[in-house]
């Protein structure tokens, strides 16, 4: 006669393996009718980081324009208002007169402008630095975007795991029921296969499996939370996700090759390491151009006027009082501290050459991360058709069993095996197409290039 215990212990540890399998599903989120490119959007537009990054540009672009507009004159407008004692007589035979009666305005206003002629290549030393650093805040903004989008792909990619880890546990809870079902119509009829081990084991594995789909459920409300905050969603939105595309699924031209070549070109971190570089380039040619003066075109005109003073008809005489005057002319600025302008060249020179080495070993670790992210991306989508493969066949054994089965030409050892086949495969699938997912995400951000996610 067949012995139905043994098949049922099969069953508890089918279930028990999917609780355990359903604990480590748990990093996940949930949205409301949001796709994937919805919530990087939103994520994109509203995340501080980004906010922050932009800020950083405004100021870059504002030294931008500090330094294109060098060339043009700089006007200094200087004005005095004062009261004075009365001055009286010239210079041979004057004197000051404090008696309260003499007392009188003063102003003195001066205008002076002075415009660069020939700075030997400093004015344009300071334009490439200052466009360099535009350059570098706009590839750290390029990066703060990417690594927001990857952050609301990663939560994603985890809340779709473990939704499906959810409907796993959910189909394997009905087996936990018949299984129930049957001990408990074992234990009714006293029959001398009812093993009550069997259902203190039962029970426990419901317990584990409660626990697990707790855990779940509590992760799952955590990272909605997350999501609001990532995505600026209102505190009481459902945050639910559409269905998904085949957004894990990278070009069909995409080559390893590819990858690197667009990873060189498109990184924000190549991209600001070739625009550091142009920085310090040109703040080496900045320090050469410091040993040359400076030539500019200055004049001045100054106008005081003092009512309480003598006006001294001797244009020989001085008359800080009373003059209106002026001049034009040609100015020469040199600064001949040699040993300091030395130091500042040796130091910029070795910034230079300095991050030119940290770019070649950056570079090659590029290269390599590329490599592995590409080799990872393959081998997940490999094993994800592997596993679509496996739960098809296991999906065939099961339909095959069951109608056995049910024509009395299988026993339930046999059904309880195709069970755990099926489930073991149902979980194996659904962390290959997860590890496929992260795969995806980390190509993504090695290449530098955005992927479509429907």
């Amino acid at each position: 006669m067949h012995n139905p215990r043994k098949p049922y212990r099969r069953c508890l540890i089918l279930v028990f393996a999917l609780s355990i399998g359903v604990g480590s599903v748990g990093n996940a989120q949930a949205y409301d009718t949001y796709t994937a490119d919805d919530l990087v959007q939103r994520t994109l537009v509203r995340h501080p980081l980004i906010a922050a990054s932009q800020h950083t540009i405004d100021q870059f672009e504002a030294r931008l324009i500090e330094a294109r507009s060098a060339r043009i004159p700089r006007i200094k407008l200087k004005s005095v208002f004062a009261a004075i004692p009365g001055q009286k007589g010239n210079a041979l035979n004057g004197n000051t007169d404090f008696s309260p009666e003499a007392w009188g305005p003063f102003s003195s206003t001066e205008l002076s402008a002075a415009l660069p002629l020939y700075t030997f290549g400093k004015i344009a030393q300071y334009k490439k630095l200052a466009a360099s650093g535009v350059d570098i805040a706009e590839s750290q903004h390029v990066l703060a975007k990417a690594e927001a989008r990857q952050q609301v792909l990663k939560a994603i990619a985890t809340l779709y795991a473990a939704q499906e880890a959810l409907e796993v546990v959910e189909d394997g809870k009905k087996y936990l029921d018949r299984a129930r079902k049957k001990l408990e119509e074992l234990e009714e009829e006293d029959s001398d296969d009812y093993d009550p081990t069997d259902l203190l084991r039962l029970r426990l594995v419901e317990v584990d499996t409660q626990e697990n789909l707790s855990n779940v459920r509590e992760l799952e409300r955590s990272a909605k939370s997350a999501i609001r905050a990532l995505a600026g969603l209102e505190a009481d939105d459902p945050v639910q996700l559409a269905p998904k595309g085949n957004w894990s699924a990278v070009p069909t031209d995409l080559t390893e090759k590819t990858c690197i070549e667009k990873a060189l070109s498109d990184r924000p971190e190549m991209r600001a390491l070739k625009s550091g570089l142009e920085a310090r380039k040109a703040a080496v040619d900045l320090a050469e151009t410091q040993f040359w003066p400076d030539l500019l075109l200055g004049g001045y005109v100054r106008y005081n006027v003092a009512p309480g003073a003598d006006n001294q008809a001797s244009p020989f005489a001085y008359d800080p009082y009373n003059i209106f005057t002026g001049g034009l002319g040609i100015i020469l600025n040199w600064n001949l501290d040699i040993p300091s302008k030395m130091s500042s060249l040796r130091v910029a020179r070795a910034s230079h050459g300095r991050l030119e080495a940290q770019g070649r070993a950056y570079t090659g670790a590029l290269m390599e991360e590329v490599k592995m992210a590409f080799a990872r991306h393959r081998m997940m989508q490999e094993q994800k058709r592997l596993a679509k493969r496996g739960k098809k066949a296991a999906r065939g054994w099961l339909t095959a069993k069951f109608n056995l089965y049910d024509a009395g030409l299988a026993s339930y050892d046999d059904l309880t095996k195709a069970l755990t086949a099926y489930f073991t495969r149902e979980l194996k699938l659904l962390w290959a197409n997860y590890r496929a997912d992260l795969a995806y995400i980390a190509l993504e951000q090695a290449v530098g290039s955005q992927f479509s996610t429907q």
